[in-house]
């Protein structure tokens, strides 16, 4: 028995929901797709047989644990717990804002037929990507969330995960966004035990005049690994923020895909990742721009230390009829030490004439002039490099809009230096 049969035999018999029809051609597609190797160049410096050689559970919980240690201080907002992949009524706080509405994915299918009949499962790839093949047959059961026409959130909406044994977990997220809608959503995930995957998609509808700062703060204790897949498509005049930040995680492999089909719209990916012993981080990104004017703008950091490995590998279409268009990448790392290894490959395809593009890519290590500056002002050795750490993910940082947030992962980012 191959690999392949043997990880998705853990996998319980499937009983098809509302979107039994997308959730069958999964089925499908998962039996004529095989998990990446090393030899795919869309996976080529991460290597999923760690996870595949795992033994996964599918538990649900007896006894709900305490969330409060892992809120983020001071932050008001509508909190929405899930355990496990199940959502949970009891820890969350829905806080009544009009023009919000969250669902169940089933029960989105019901009130709002067409939105979802045209939506789910039409961005995310799972013909052709063998997790998103697996998240779109086997999800949990999802959460819907719409923000009417002309609303303006008063509060963020913080989506809390939560694994609380060696379980698979396939969390899956449709977010909408109407015309001249604003809102902030922060998706935290944290585990209690080792050996957890999370296979996550999120696919995001933008509106006209619509903006959306989307912050992923993944900060696990234990070892994780998790398939993060997020496909966004933007309207005319619309923002979309992305902030990830990374903490740690045996191997994490972040997927961004922005289709910018609409004019004069603004899409910002940001991201710091650190990563210490042997962990793997893997940030990919594609910004497809098919309309004139419009602006994209991508600033990802990295921290490699010991054996770490990091990747990042950003893309930018450029469509013929995407005249006047501005855009810029930059990946830049540091290795704390001579094993750490990043691959970085920023990349642009441009087949329009009249643009403003840039990309570029810097590795190094920390200044040992600004460290020995440091150290002749009484600073300790470990202390000097803490503030050069800092210092160099500040830019990602100050793009969260949100103080309490951008506290909380400053004090994250401390906590793991210290560590």
């Amino acid at each position: 028995m191959s690999l392949k049969d043997t990880f998705l035999q853990q996998f319980p018999k499937q009983e098809l929901g509302e979107n039994y029809g997308i959730q069958q051609d999964a089925l499908k597609a998962l039996n004529n797709l095989d998990f990446p190797t090393t030899r795919d160049e869309y996976w080529k410096y991460t290597r999923v047989n760690k996870i595949l050689k795992q033994s996964f559970s599918f538990e649900k919980v007896d006894q709900l644990p305490s969330v409060k240690d892992l809120l983020i201080p001071n932050l008001e907002a509508t909190l929405l717990v899930f355990i496990n992949g199940l959502y949970v009524d009891q820890l969350s706080d829905i806080k009544k804002q009009q023009g919000l509405n969250i669902f169940s994915l089933e029960e989105a299918t019901n009130r709002y037929s067409d939105f979802v009949k045209n939506n789910f499962g039409q961005h995310a790839n799972y013909k052709d990507q063998i997790f998103t093949a697996l998240n779109t047959a086997y999800h949990n059961e999802g959460i819907f969330i719409n923000v009417d026409a002309n609303t303006i959130l008063d509060y963020p909406i913080h989506i809390l995960h939560l694994t609380t044994s060696n379980s698979i977990v396939n969390s899956r997220d449709l977010f909408h966004l109407a015309k001249n809608s604003q809102a902030q959503i922060i998706t935290t995930n944290h585990t209690i035990k080792n050996g957890v995957f999370i296979n996550n998609v999120s696919e995001i509808v933008i509106e006209e005049n619509a903006q959306l700062e989307h912050n992923l703060l993944q900060i696990p204790k234990n070892e994780i690994y998790q398939v993060n897949e997020i496909d966004v498509q933007q309207k005319n005049n619309s923002r979309y923020t992305q902030t990830t930040i990374t903490i740690g995680g045996d191997i994490i492999r972040n997927n961004t895909n922005v289709s910018v089909d609409g004019t004069a719209c603004e899409t910002n990916l940001f991201g710091t990742y650190l990563a210490k012993n042997s962990q793997h981080i893997d940030n990919h990104t594609l910004i497809d721009h098919k309309q004139p004017h419009c602006e994209s703008n991508e600033l990802y950091k990295g921290i490699m230390d010991d054996k770490s490995t990091g990747v990042f590998n950003g893309k930018v279409f450029v469509q013929r009829a995407a005249q006047k268009t501005n855009a810029f990448q930059s990946n830049q790392n540091i290795l704390l030490d001579d094993n750490a290894t990043i691959n970085s490959k920023p990349e642009l395809e441009i087949y329009a004439d009249d643009v403003k593009c840039s990309h570029g890519s810097t590795t190094g290590q920390l200044d040992e002039e600004a460290l020995f500056y440091l150290r002749s002002r009484g600073v300790s050795k470990e202390n000097a490099k803490k503030l050069l750490v800092k210092a160099f993910t500040s830019d990602t940082l100050e793009k969260l809009s949100s103080e309490a947030v951008k506290e909380h992962v400053s004090e994250l980012i401390e906590e793991s230096l210290d560590n």
